[in-house]
């Protein structure tokens, strides 16, 4: 292989194996963080391995990705911490070309792991507001298949806007993937039952689904 300097780098190099390590390292974090299945992480990251001239044994979760690289007499064995993010397809796509392209020859480790830099790096496809507006009309699409009434529907718009806020404030702050769903269940439970108990006419339950439908499970599909 030859890099972007025009080095060439052999794949019987003793440095090939830490380009394909970083290579490894960075795409299982990238996918990971943008919300790719675990198991399609192991089988794609094992495949790019092999095709680099590695052997690989993958094993991810959510949260961590431990593998195993080896060329040879020579082996890497790695730890990862991932922190949870939300779902990207839009990255997920262009991640896709770009492990295509280094399969098919035409990047090299070194070249993909400065894409994958430069990637990382690229600021949210969309801006806050627009993503707060999400989850307005995320709360109020819900609501509307709930049967919600108007003021309902209101209400959990609003409710949904202000959960928006909140998670774009804790973003990059650790508290997205594990105190927050906690944080924001008990924040919207107080605030709806508040509502009810003084006369309003609302119903807890569905506000409280179309208002936190953002962490129920398979939301993104």
């Amino acid at each position: 292989f030859m890099d972007v300097s025009g080095y060439v780098v052999p794949p019987d190099s003793p440095h090939h194996i830490d380009h394909v390590r970083r290579v490894i390292t960075k795409l299982g974090r990238v996918l990971l963080d943008a919300g790719f299945p675990c198991p399609n992480v192991e089988d794609m990251l094992e495949t790019l391995a092999r095709t680099l001239g590695c052997r690989a044994d993958i094993m991810s979760t959510p949260t961590s990705m431990m593998y195993t690289l080896a060329q040879g007499e020579e082996t890497r064995t790695r730890i990862v911490r991932i922190n949870p993010g939300d779902a990207d397809f839009s990255r997920l796509s262009r991640v896709f070309t770009l492990v295509k392209d280094v399969e098919e020859g035409r990047l090299t480790p070194l070249a993909a792991e400065q894409a994958m830099e430069e990637l990382e790096r690229e600021p949210a496809r969309y801006g806050r507001f627009a993503q707060v507006m999400a989850f307005v009309l995320l709360s109020a699409g819900f609501g509307c298949l709930l049967q919600l009434s108007a003021f309902e529907l209101l209400v959990a718009s609003g409710l949904g806007g202000v959960v928006g806020v909140l998670r774009l404030a804790a973003k990059g702050r650790n508290l997205t993937g594990y105190a927050m769903p906690m944080l924001m269940a008990s924040l919207m439970a107080c605030a709806i039952f508040v509502l009810f108990q003084e006369g309003w006419q609302v119903r807890p339950l569905p506000m409280l689904v179309a208002t936190l439908l953002w962490y129920f499970p398979g939301m993104t599909m």
